[in-house]
């Protein structure tokens, strides 16, 4: 394949060259060029130094906050399961309690039916 620059001979059949591959953002070579020019700069001590801790600091930031995430991610599944395991899924108040126990367990779905008190109390500890 010829390269833009280059001409066929007179005569010859031209022949188009591929398009070249380019990344949604723009080329890929400028920005490479762009971040080697200044992390890689020679000659200025103070500039060189800040622009690396700049560097490192995006880097670690990034990193930090994937972690972050992730185990944010890990709480949120646990405390939901917890949660749903000591909170009931429904609470239903009746008259006739024994009777619509029965009834509640015959339901298709039902896993698990209980009775429970449900009241106001208050404790001391230490002397009185």
């Amino acid at each position: 394949m010829r390269s833009k620059l280059e001409r066929a001979p007179q005569g010859a059949p031209s022949v188009a060259s591929p398009p070249e591959r380019r990344s949604p953002s723009g080329d890929l070579r400028t920005g490479w060029w762009i971040a080697r020019r200044y992390l890689l700069a020679r000659g200025h001590g103070y500039a060189s130094f800040i622009n690396w801790v700049s560097f490192a600091g995006l880097a670690l930031g990034v990193m930090i906050l994937t972690v972050v995430i992730s185990v944010m991610n890990g709480f949120d599944r646990e405390i939901t399961s917890r949660t749903l395991s000591a909170v009931p899924h429904a609470v239903i108040t009746a008259e006739h309690v024994l009777e619509d126990l029965a009834n509640l367990r015959r339901l298709p779905g039902v896993a698990h039916v209980s009775r429970y008190f449900e009241g106001e109390a208050m404790l001391a500890v230490g002397r009185s």
